[in-house]
């Protein structure tokens, strides 16, 4: 360890600690400071030196501290980045952020405007026979002979014939009537509606709109209530009264509970009104109605339903419906502007004669 030397001076002494040295000694500041007041324009009662002295302040504040400095140098633009660093520093526009605005054609005609507004319904094959087995929920009960018909030769060949005819025609609505009772009209709109859904797979509803007698619903064990007349009556968007068959792809719309002065609700546009709502909604429509020769009280019309769907199919008996009234069948749907477009002929006879209408 080093001992103190008290005869060699200490040349410390003569370095001040920062604390002591003064940044400003040694400099006049009223020199270089300017004060606001010289900065203000000299007035005529100022004398000559303090005009001289706002000369100087003037030039010394019209200098610019930029001059002789390139700043293109010193500033960044993309063009000067390399390509990483200007995407890194400049990311490209996000397609996203982009905004169209579509400006329709002025010249389109009305009708073509029109035309684009209404749905389209898709455009799928009617007549494809995927052959697939029936898709049955087990809890349902559906009655044996739409079953058994579902295999008939004949069931496939009408289906084949009137889907052919809709699809050239583009509609999608089928109405089954016949003469007169006990024809089967019922049975053939059922098991077309099945033989549509499980063989083809398509869309289907069923309208029963037999307010005389009505019989879809208990073809599938479904209740007769809330249907046709409560859709009528109260006014109900059709989604509330459609019901699930338990067969996949059918539905349909019972008649509803019966109503005595169903005709003071019923008008002759609420079935055209439907079918409009309806028919973009569903691959196959079907209609069963009450018989056409047979007084509808309190019951749809048969007349006016011919007129607006596509394809009319008429189902007469071998052993009960006679030339006259199939001539005065078509008498009467010619009369109110509609066409048959199809006739079926059941050959089936009853072993027992059916039970009369109570009404």
């Amino acid at each position: 360890m080093l001992k103190d030397n008290k005869d060699v001076p200490d040349i410390c002494e003569t370095i001040h600690s920062p604390e002591k040295i003064d940044p400003f000694e040694g400099l006049n500041l009223d020199e270089i400071c300017v004060s606001p007041q010289n900065l203000v324009p000299p007035s005529s009662e100022d004398n000559e030196v303090e005009s001289e002295s706002n000369e100087e302040a003037s030039e010394l504040f019209g200098l610019n501290p930029l001059d002789g400095i390139d700043l293109k140098d010193l500033s960044i633009t993309p063009e000067s980045l390399t390509s990483r660093q200007a995407r890194e520093k400049f990311p490209p526009t996000a397609q996203d952020d982009v905004n169209f605005l579509l400006i329709p054609d002025e010249e389109a005609d009305d009708s073509a405007q029109q035309k684009k507004q209404e749905p389209i319904r898709p455009q799928r094959s009617l007549s494809t026979d995927i052959a697939l087995p029936p898709a049955k929920t087990k809890q349902f009960f559906i009655d044996p002979t739409i079953e058994k018909a579902y295999h008939y030769a004949e069931l496939t060949q009408i289906r084949e014939k009137v889907f052919a005819s809709l699809e050239k025609s583009d509609g999608n609505t089928l109405l089954i009537a016949s003469p007169h009772d006990n024809t089967g009209s019922t049975l053939l709109a059922a098991a077309l509606g099945y033989n549509a859904a499980c063989s083809c797979q398509k869309n289907v509803l069923l309208i029963d709109c037999n307010m005389r007698r009505a019989g879809l619903h208990s073809l599938f064990n479904l209740p007769q209530s809330y249907g046709f007349t409560e859709l009528i009556q109260n006014n109900l968007p059709w989604q509330a009264v459609v019901k699930d068959t338990g067969i996949e792809n059918l539905h349909m719309i019972t008649a509803g509970d019966p109503c005595d002065n169903f005709s003071e609700y019923l008008r002759h546009s609420h079935i055209p009104n439907l079918l409009k709502k309806i028919r973009y909604e569903f691959d196959l429509i079907i209609l069963d109605t009450s018989p056409v020769l047979t007084p509808n009280r309190n019951n749809v019309t048969i007349v006016s339903l011919t007129s607006v769907v596509d394809y009319f199919l008429l189902i007469i008996k071998k052993s009960g419906t006679t030339k006259d009234h199939l001539k005065e069948t078509v008498t009467v749907i010619e009369a109110g502007n509609g066409t048959i477009d199809g006739i079926v002929l059941n050959e089936h006879t009853p072993a027992s004669r059916p039970k009369p209408y109570s009404k």
